[in-house]
């Protein structure tokens, strides 16, 4: 193979005029172009959104388990209380899992916090508007305008979403690994009187 450089055709019928067969141009390239790049703003926000529901479900799921390791060491704690059998040494166990437990909880918390998400959909009273020489193209471009500023404010939650998943998981993960370590140094300063 020889190292050509890659060449494009253009086609120009014999009146001059760009072939028709190549798509839009002149005036229609701008409106086509609007179409497109409103269609691809579309699929971006409607992906936003599926990854906002994702880490949401994640989340949910996360707290599902999280609610039921708390459930475990409440009861654990009121069983003893109830018998007059809680102790320093329960007291202190339940800490090592309570205090990631919350940590983990409030990290994946974040996800679920008010936010001004940008979502597929135009304010129909703009919309309605009487405009000066408005045109099919002149409004999508400035419904992409609105679009474009709208994915970067979600791409920016979807940031902040993420790393709280990301610090909320690993919280989850070190749950039962610093509660364990945590009853097992009580115990063993316990044991030491």
């Amino acid at each position: 193979m020889t190292d050509r450089p890659k060449t494009f055709e253009i086609r120009i019928s014999e009146d001059g005029e760009p072939d028709p067969a190549l798509g839009a141009s002149g005036p229609a390239y701008r409106l086509w172009k609007a179409k497109t790049a409103f269609a691809q703003a579309e699929k971006t926000l409607a992906s936003q959104a599926e990854t906002l529901s994702a880490y949401e479900t994640r989340a949910t799921s996360l707290l599902g388990w999280l609610s039921a390791e708390l459930l475990a060491i409440v009861g654990t704690v009121a069983t003893h209380v109830s018998h007059g059998t809680l102790d320093m040494t329960w007291a202190l166990g339940s800490i090592g899992f309570l205090i990631p437990a919350i940590i983990s909880t409030s990290n994946l918390s974040i996800i679920y916090r008010y936010k001004a998400w940008t979502v597929v959909g135009s304010d129909l009273d703009w919309l309605m508007k009487g405009w000066q020489g408005a045109t099919e193209a002149r409004a999508l471009e400035e419904l992409i305008q609105e679009y474009m500023a709208g994915m970067e404010e979600n791409a920016q939650i979807l940031g902040i979403s993420q790393e709280a998943l990301k610090r909320g998981w690993e919280w989850f993960i070190l749950t039962p690994i610093i509660g364990l370590l945590t009853a097992i140094v009580v115990i063993s300063l316990s044991q030491m009187k």
